[in-house]
């Protein structure tokens, strides 16, 4: 009989690992780095995919907010412009993602994610791959690479990450499909496929997470 063999598990980073990473940024000065973080972990975007992201891009509404981003992945079909997708992000986001545009006079048909010395093109993903390690090098937050070895976390830990936290959270299969953009739904499904020691992990992550928050003070009814 042949034997079935267990999917390996994605890596991925948590929200706390995240954080961490966020605050690592932008005590090194690196707004830009901060936001692009936020970006990917939110929106399950892939790098080139956020690296694409302009002001026009962005739309804030009273009940949610979201970014269209290219779809990479998906196959054009004829005639058809280059896919997109919308994806999902917190209002406060799109507002920083706004305000740190405006602030450096970037227009809405130009790149957030700039390159210093080229401002008419974005950042590469080299560069992003190689800070986003610097990072998690100077945090200590490694992953298992292909090869079996632990290494500093890589930026599509943060993709795998945010489809994690959606599984977590009771978000459906197919939303979670359209937010990451596969053209599978099986492709989806092995996020699903989570281990118990994850499961464990993870929550008690968030659940640390909550009990640190200040409690709100109570309105005084008297």
């Amino acid at each position: 009989m042949r034997e079935i063999r267990r999917r390996e598990e994605p890596q991925a980073l948590d929200q706390e690992e995240v954080g961490r990473l966020i605050a690592r940024a932008l005590a090194e000065g690196d707004e830009a780095m901060a936001l692009l973080i936020r970006l990917l972990y939110e929106s399950g975007a892939r790098i080139s995919e956020a690296l694409a992201l302009r002001p026009a891009d962005i739309r804030l509404a009273s009940i949610a907010a979201w970014a269209i981003l290219p779809n990479l992945k998906r196959r054009r079909r004829p005639g058809e412009k280059h896919p997109v997708k919308r994806c999902v992000i917190s209002g406060a986001l799109a507002a920083d993602l706004l305000s740190y545009a405006t602030l450096r006079g970037i227009p809405d048909d130009g790149y957030v994610f700039r390159s210093p010395r080229e401002p008419d093109v974005p950042l590469t993903r080299q560069y992003v791959w190689r800070r986003f390690q610097e990072l998690a090098e100077a945090e200590g937050i490694r992953r298992i690479g292909r090869d079996g070895r632990l290494r500093p976390a890589w930026p599509h830990t943060l993709r795998h990450g945010c489809a994690q936290r959606l599984v977590l959270a009771g978000v459906a299969a197919p939303i979670i499909q359209q937010q990451l953009g596969h053209a599978s739904l099986g492709t989806t499904q092995r996020y699903f496929d989570l281990s118990d020691d994850t499961r464990v992990r993870v929550l008690a992550r968030i659940a640390e997470t909550l009990m640190s928050r200040p409690a709100r003070p109570q309105a005084d009814n008297r």
